[in-house]
């Protein structure tokens, strides 16, 4: 989750969150403003509108990646991998951004998501070079933000991932019984890529959030790392040995 704060004339400060996932590239810039405060969860139609383009435009580009990749360009199987990749990017992607806005309005502050569009329309071009490099949007926050409320807000998105890591092993699991490749599929992914995010995130340079979390608390964030590296090394054993 890409973080960067900017002042104001009346001290508020506002802090934007991004979510950035990056294969081979690095994140675009953003900024944008708004209210100080709502109430907790709550969501404009603009923001509603803004995310269904994010999710709509990365469930699109990843579809092309992974048709690629797992298909051998076979894009005959085109729909299969856009169904998955709306699954994952609604949950990865989508809940993750979600999670910082619960935690940023529980505290009283504003906070809506902004799509970049330049963003994702470098996701879309550079995907169908079999890559995703996409800064998609952000959580822009204004309010007095306290250290605590700043790393507990960073801390939200990479948990939202590790929380649906296990439900990702649980359609692992049960498509071994039903025997399907859908949930194979999705199940396999979900559970590889959501500590990829997180873990990504986790890296302690400003303006990851893995900055703010260490700045808030050490120990928290210590605790964080070694949940995810514990997913990403089940992960590797089971899929890769």
């Amino acid at each position: 989750m890409w973080r960067r704060d900017y002042g104001y004339e009346d001290d508020h400060s506002t802090h934007e969150v991004r979510t950035v996932y990056v294969v081979g590239g690095g994140p675009q810039d953003m900024y944008s403003g708004g209210p100080s405060r709502q109430p907790s969860l709550s969501f404009s139609p603009t923001e509603l509108q803004h995310l269904a383009m994010a999710i709509g435009v990365l469930s699109l580009a990843f579809a092309i990646v992974l048709s690629s990749v797992l298909y051998n360009q076979d894009y005959n199987r085109f729909i299969f991998m856009l169904i998955i990749s709306f699954i994952i990017v609604s949950t990865g992607f989508a809940l993750h951004e979600i999670g910082h806005k619960y935690m940023a309005q529980r505290y009283g502050h504003w906070a809506e998501f902004r799509y970049s569009a330049m963003g994702l329309f470098i996701a879309l071009i550079i995907s169908a070079f079999g890559w995703i490099v996409a800064a998609p949007g952000a959580v822009y926050i204004r309010g007095n933000v306290t250290e605590e409320e700043n790393g507990k807000i960073s801390a939200m998105g990479p948990w939202v991932n590790i929380g649906l890591t296990p439900l990702f092993w649980g359609i692992v699991f049960m498509a071994v019984i039903l025997n399907s490749e859908f949930l194979v599929n999705l199940g396999v992914i979900g559970a590889i890529l959501n500590p990829i995010i997180a873990g990504f995130n986790m890296i302690p340079l400003y303006p990851l959030d893995g900055s703010k979390i260490w700045k808030w608390n050490p120990a928290h964030y210590i605790f964080m790392v070694l949940i995810i590296g514990a997913l990403l090394v089940a992960a590797f054993m089971v899929f890769y040995l």
